[in-house]
């Protein structure tokens, strides 16, 4: 059975935000998908819910680590909660956030892989072999590899399925590039360099696995 672990504040994420979170409806552009998930962390706020602390101190660059004491006192307004929103999926700005459709398969495929579905991952690999090194069409432009490494991705996505190590040899075997780069803290990253400086796979006791499945493709 395929257990995931999700750290406390990344389960309060999801478990605050729900079915939004993995229903893509046909034709909804990003920047619609994100004004909803901007009104829900600006709902929370303003109801005082906690679960949304790390959205704002993670990535809105004005509220840094602060405490939601400070924070309140800062004045966070809704116009700061499109910023956490936007910088979480790779934007600098609002108004970066574009009105492109979302590619839906895309999105369930790494859906897929961070639920631990291999055997239904490998079927949609096997009929949609671009999609192994195809960039997201957010902002962050990480491929599927990208997500292994639960570093610089949307919060909810830090997560890791108990199988994750094989999740990540099927990537691998299919032909994912080990050095395709995402846009993310000011610089581009491999997932190699994300994945060890995320504390996540440390916390999981994964890390030691994941270093390894990597380390037999190295030079493949």
């Amino acid at each position: 059975m395929v257990t995931v672990y999700a750290h406390k504040m990344v389960r309060d994420t999801i478990d605050y935000y729900g079915q939004l979170l993995f229903q893509y409806e046909p034709g909804v552009t990003i920047k619609e998908r994100l004004s909803l998930l901007t009104s829900s962390l600006w709902a929370a706020f303003q109801s005082r819910n906690q679960a949304v602390l790390c959205e704002i101190n993670n990535y809105h660059p004005n509220f840094l680590s602060q405490s939601w004491t400070k924070i309140e006192q800062n004045g966070f307004k809704e116009q700061d909660a499109q910023i956490a929103i936007a910088r979480q999926y790779g934007y600098k700005t609002w108004e970066d956030v574009p009105d492109t459709h979302i590619d839906i398969i895309f999105e369930n495929a790494v859906d897929l892989l961070l639920a631990g579905a291999l055997d239904s991952l490998a079927k949609l690999l096997e009929d949609r072999p671009d999609l192994l090194n195809l960039k997201s069409r957010y902002g962050h432009q990480a491929t599927l590899l990208h997500y292994v490494g639960n570093n610089g991705v949307e919060l909810y996505r830090q997560v890791l399925p108990s199988n994750l190590p094989d999740m990540m040899c099927l990537l691998l075997e299919s032909g994912a590039d080990r050095n395709a780069r995402m846009n993310v803290y000011g610089g581009e990253f491999t997932m190699i360099d994300l994945l060890n400086s995320s504390a996540h796979p440390y916390d999981s006791g994964m890390h030691e696995a994941l270093i390894s499945v990597y380390n037999e493709f190295d030079g493949k």
